[in-house]
Parts: C-alpha cells; sequence; structure tokens
C-alpha cells in the first residue's frame, strides 16, 4: 500500500499485515474492507474512494498484460475454487465483479 501512502515508513519492530497477496484474491474494495475489518482494521474512506478512482481509470487489466499466465499458473495452486474461477475469469478478460461488490 505504499504506493496509495507514499510516507508510510515501518521497521522490523512493526507489525505488518499482508493480504490479497495473488492474483484475484480481493476482487473489490468491498473485499478488501472486509479483509481488512476481520483484523480490526477499518478501510479508510479517501482510500477507499482512490482505489474506485484508479479502478476507474485502469479497469481489470489482468488479461494480456506481461507475466499474468505465469502469475496466474503459480497462484491458482494455492486459490480456492473461487480465487481460481476469478483468475481464469481474468486472465481470458470475462466479466468480473464490479468493484465495490464483495463475492464469496
Amino acid at each position: 500500500m505504499t504506493d496509495i501512502v507514499p510516507d508510510l515508513e515501518y521497521d522490523d519492530a512493526d507489525e505488518v499485515l499482508a493480504l490479497g497477496e495473488t492474483p484475484c484474491e480481493l476482487p473489490s474494495i468491498g473485499a478488501l474492507a472486509k479483509a481488512l475489518g476481520e483484523h480490526g482494521i477499518e478501510l479508510p474512506v479517501d482510500v477507499a474512494r482512490r482505489l474506485a478512482e484508479d479502478h476507474g481509470a485502469e479497469g481489470d487489466q489482468f488479461a494480456g498484460r506481461p507475466a499474468t499466465g505465469l502469475l496466474a499458473a503459480m497462484s491458482t495452486v494455492y486459490a480456492g475454487p473461487e480465487q481460481a474461477a476469478r483468475i481464469e475469469a481474468a486472465l481470458t478478460g470475462q466479466e468480473t465483479a464490479p468493484v465495490g461488490e464483495h463475492r464469496g
């Protein structure tokens, strides 16, 4: 998230939470907010707004990007069935859930 919060700094003593480490793991802003909430963290409204703006500008550009096939192959073996289906849909450019919705 350092590209969203550029002044974010931490050292080895700080606790760092990693979420959404594989493609399509967090398919929407709602899914991100829910995952953070499960750890007692509220997604700031301004960050959610900036993510929505970024998505509006970039969309779902997983299909056809460099190395996406490799990333998908490496990730799918660790993904559950729903995430694997989202990865496959993203690779083929099929419709995915709207950015604010949570799937699964």
